[in-house]
């Protein structure tokens, strides 16, 4: 359903899918130097969100997460749900390396969507199309997402001109990291960190200056606006994001199946159209004051170091048969 503008309230958007949510699991946690129990946690809410089949975001790029996922939910394509699966494209190799290794280590067999990680270089496009061709002679590529931020969106703008593509982004009440602009550009669009990095939280170290004068005024500013609506910080964060009609899909992570269960129900209700509106303006122009650094793309070359260094070899003796790795690439992963 569409926003109706002569109603006063923002009902739910039909861009769920089947009419269910727009939740999809973060897992980059996992990958963390996380205490026995607090990694149960997590895994506790993966295991209910795979039974309701909630969409999983994982990354061969989070530390040892995939193989801590194989552990515990082999062979995840039992559970029917979609794979968000985040991967570096430094080159075609490396790519190969990290999506064979992701679907035979979690046996994957249908379902995948690509997200390509933030410092993908658009002069790399046409190797990318290629090995995306050559993929989908292995397994189904349902959708490719691309991850435009505030210092590259530029460059996706003058890239796809008038055509849209599927984007994933850092978007969320306190935190937009792209050019505005990248949103109508946009077929479908996954909100990553949708909450923020937590309710405490309006600093972001990876791509915005701290300023704990700004952020303080930001948290104030927000704090006499849900005052006024009558509503938590909690709800506003949540049914901001929810409710944007642009967004199909929002990325979130939590440790407790008790506030995953308390996300869900919040998002079915709906929300005052007015106080959606000043949310978004809320938002918007915060989102102006922050100040940006350059943001310095992480090298992620050796991404396969926290990864089974022997399901690793295995994975790219088969890519080398396939021929889609040189003997050069196993002899850099071996020294």
């Amino acid at each position: 359903m569409e926003r109706n503008f002569h109603s006063l309230t923002i009902k739910r958007s039909n861009k769920m899918e089947n009419n269910k949510t727009k939740i999809v699991i973060g897992t980059s946690q996992l990958g963390w130097n996380l205490n026995l129990n607090k990694k149960k946690k997590l895994l506790d809410v993966i295991k209910y969100s795979l039974e309701r089949k909630i969409p999983l975001h994982i990354s061969t790029l989070y530390g040892n997460s995939i193989d801590i996922i194989s552990k515990n939910f082999f062979p995840i394509s039992n559970y029917n749900t979609k794979i968000f699966l985040k991967v570096d494209f430094s080159n075609k190799e490396v790519f190969y390396h990290q999506v064979y290794y992701a679907i035979k280590k979690l046996g994957i067999k249908d379902k995948l969507i690509i997200q390509i990680e933030n410092s993908f270089d658009l002069i790399d496009f046409k190797e990318l199309d290629g090995a995306i061709n050559e993929l989908n002679n292995f397994i189904s590529i349902n959708e490719i997402y691309f991850s435009p931020i505030e210092n590259n969106s530029n460059n996706y703008i003058n890239f796809f001109k008038n055509k849209r593509f599927n984007i994933a982004i850092q978007f969320s009440l306190i935190e937009r990291e792209f050019d505005e602009r990248i949103i109508d550009m946009g077929v479908k669009i996954l909100s990553l960190r949708s909450f923020g990095k937590g309710l405490s939280n309006f600093e972001f170290q990876d791509y915005n200056k701290k300023n704990k004068e700004q952020a303080n005024l930001k948290r104030d500013e927000l704090h006499k606006l849900i005052k006024l609506e009558n509503i938590s910080e909690k709800e506003a964060r949540i049914k901001y994001i929810f409710n944007h009609q642009k967004i199909n899909y929002c990325t979130i992570s939590t440790a407790k199946i008790s506030h995953l269960e308390e996300i869900m129900k919040i998002e079915k209700e709906n929300i005052q159209k007015e106080t959606w509106n000043k949310l978004d303006h809320f938002s918007k122009k915060n989102s102006i004051n922050n100040i940006k650094i350059k943001h310095i793309p992480k090298n992620y070359k050796y991404f396969y170091k926290d990864l089974s260094f022997f399901f690793s070899l295995s994975i790219l003796k088969d890519l080398k048969r396939e021929q889609k790795i040189k003997i050069s690439y196993i002899l850099l992963f071996i020294c």
